[in-house]
């Protein structure tokens, strides 16, 4: 949803990839809509097309961020049951299991101010991954890291939710060493420039 294409992960991804002389050549495709859940895509059907295709090396699951719809809004932040998220992301595993793939978790953060939740988020990524033997973007812990490492790096928007620059910057480092392997050696500096700032679905 929104966490991925608010400045355009995938695009970021892809251009650091470029900036690796000799590196492997990442290709993105995405589905994506703002404040779905995994069900809402698999329900949908565009994303499960897309896994259908097959010649893809990655499938990129990504659950609200909460793991589930919010309760009456302007209320606090509440982390949903994992059920429905083991479910679908389940579904989504069979699929891309027989396109080929490898799943990957998108495992993301906490909302600011709520430090304590992100403990549950992790737990539920981690008991997937062992149950599928997914791999996992650890996002979340990463930003935890960096918040304690580097305070002075503002990684949400104001909504206490959402990526800053910053923060899909450093989930783009993160994609690309947990996909390739290693490091990015080269990445390009594009925090300094609005063109990446792109908040479009792609």
């Amino acid at each position: 949803n929104s966490y991925t294409y608010l400045n355009n992960l995938p695009k970021l991804l892809e251009a650091i990839a470029a900036s690796e002389n000799g590196g492997p050549v990442i290709h993105t495709e995405a589905s994506l809509s703002g404040g779905k859940t995994l069900k809402w895509h698999w329900e949908q059907g565009r994303a499960v097309e897309a896994i259908r295709k097959g010649s893809w090396d990655f499938v990129v699951l990504q659950e609200m961020s909460t793991l589930g719809y919010q309760g009456p809004k302007g209320g606090p932040p509440r982390i949903n049951d994992p059920a429905m998220y083991f479910e679908y992301a389940g579904r989504f595993h069979e699929e891309i299991q027989r396109a080929g793939a490898k799943t990957v978790l998108y495992a993301t953060w906490a909302r600011d101010g709520y430090p304590e939740q992100q403990r549950r988020l992790d737990d539920a990524f981690a008991q997937f991954a062992r149950r599928s033997k997914a791999g996992i973007v650890p996002a979340g812990l990463a930003w935890t890291v960096a918040k304690l490492e580097a305070p002075g790096i503002r990684l949400h928007m104001p909504d206490r939710s959402h990526p800053t620059m910053a923060g899909s910057y450093l989930n783009a480092l993160l994609f690309y060493q947990c996909l390739t392997g290693h490091p990015a050696k080269n990445p390009p500096n594009v925090i300094e420039g609005t063109r990446w700032n792109r908040t479009e679905k792609v």
